[in-house]
C-alpha cells in the first residue's frame, strides 16, 4: 500500500470510477492499466480502474481521481490517499483504517519521537521581514514583532522535532525582494541560526517571497511540498503567478498567515483556496507561537 496525492479529474468524467496514476506508482503496486485498485480516504474506500496520468503530474506522487470517487471515500484536491492493488490483502474493499472519530491533532502527537501518519514533507517557511516587523509585538515582554516570528520557527521546528517524521525544512524571507535563508534539511539548528539573522527592513511584496518559495521546493524530492506564508500587512496581488506555477509544479501547498489587523486578508485567503491549503488569522502576536505549533502538525491529512 502506498499514499499518493489527491488531484481531481476533469468534469466529463466526474461519474466513473477511474483513478489515473503513472508508470513508477503502478510498479509499485503491481498493477497494469484497466486494473483494479483500492482507494482508502478518510471516511471509507473504494475500487477504481487504473488508467495512465497526465504527463504533467508524472513522478510527482499525484492520483488524479475523478469525483464519484472524492466522494465516496471523503477526499479533496490536495489530500492524502491509501491506495492498494485489488489483490492486496483480500479482494474487497477495507474501510478506512483511520480513525472514525475526528481527533484534534493536538491529541496525536503526544510523546516525543511518536510516529503519525503523514509522509515526510518539504516544508519552506516564508516570513515577511518589511519595515513594519521592527514594531512593537504589544506583548509584555516588549520584544519586536521581528523577534515573536523566530520565537514562532522555534516552535514550529520544535513541534517538527517532537513528530520525527524526518521533515525537510528551508527558510525564505522576504521584504520588496525575496531571499533564501536557508535551503531544505533535516538540521533545525541551522534553521534556527539563519532565523537569527532575520531583520526587518524596506517594504513589503509577497510575489518575491511567494517566487523563492517555488524555487526553493522545485529542488526538494518529496511529493509533499508545503509553503508557509506570514505577513502582517498588504503585499500586492501575487495570484497571477501563482495559477501558472501551480501548473509546472508538484502541487505545492500554501498555507497563508496573516497577524494583526492590517493583512490583507482576502488575497490570503485567495492564495490558499488556489493551492489546496488553509488561511489563519492570527489576531496579535502573542499567539503565534501556539499557532505555529498547529501548523508545523498539519501536514494536509
Amino acid at each position: 500500500m502506498i499514499t499518493l496525492k489527491v488531484v481531481e479529474g476533469p468534469s466529463y468524467e466526474s461519474d466513473k470510477k477511474i483513478a489515473k496514476i503513472d508508470n513508477q506508482t503502478r510498479r509499485q503496486l503491481g498493477v497494469s492499466v484497466n486494473d483494479k485498485i483500492v482507494i482508502v480516504g478518510k471516511t471509507g474506500s473504494t475500487t477504481a480502474i487504473v488508467r495512465k496520468i497526465g504527463r504533467e503530474y508524472i513522478n510527482q506522487g499525484i492520483i488524479v481521481l475523478t469525483r464519484s470517487i472524492i466522494d465516496a471515500i471523503g477526499a479533496k484536491n490536495g489530500s492524502r490517499v491509501e491506495v492498494r492493488s485489488f489483490d492486496e490483502g483480500g479482494d474487497a474493499p477495507r474501510k478506512s483504517t483511520r480513525p472514525k472519530k475526528k481527533i484534534d491533532i493536538k491529541e496525536i502527537w503526544i510523546e516525543p519521537g511518536r510516529i503519525g501518519y503523514a509522509d515526510p514533507e518539504d516544508v519552506v517557511l516564508v516570513m515577511d521581514t518589511s519595515g513594519s516587523m521592527s514594531e512593537d509585538a504589544g506583548l509584555p515582554s516588549g520584544i519586536s514583532k521581528i523577534e515573536a516570528v523566530k520565537d514562532a520557527i522555534s516552535q514550529f521546528l520544535e513541534t517538527k522535532t517532537s513528530m520525527n517524521e524526518n521533515d525537510v525544512v528551508s527558510l525564505v524571507v522576504f521584504t520588496s525582494s525575496g531571499k533564501i535563508m536557508h535551503e531544505l534539511t533535516t538540521d533545525y539548528s541551522a534553521i534556527i541560526q539563519a532565523s537569527a539573522q532575520m531583520y526587518p527592513h524596506n517594504g513589503t511584496l509577497l510575489e518575491a517571497g511567494i517566487s523563492k518559495g517555488y524555487e526553493v521546493l522545485g529542488r526538494g524530492k518529496s511529493p509533499l511540498k508545503r509553503m508557509i506564508l506570514l505577513t502582517d500587512g498588504h503585499g500586492g496581488d501575487p495570484t497571477h503567478m501563482i495559477i501558472p506555477r501551480q501548473k509546472g509544479s508538484q502541487g505545492i501547498r500554501i498555507d497563508t498567515v496573516g497577524v494583526g489587523a492590517a493583512v490583507n486578508a482576502d488575497i490570503l485567503i485567495r492564495i490558499a483556496e488556489m493551492t489546496g491549503g488553509k488561511y489563519v488569522f492570527i489576531s496579535d502576536f502573542g499567539s503565534l507561537g501556539s499557532e505555529f505549533r498547529k501548523i508545523s502538525h498539519d501536514k494536509g491529512l
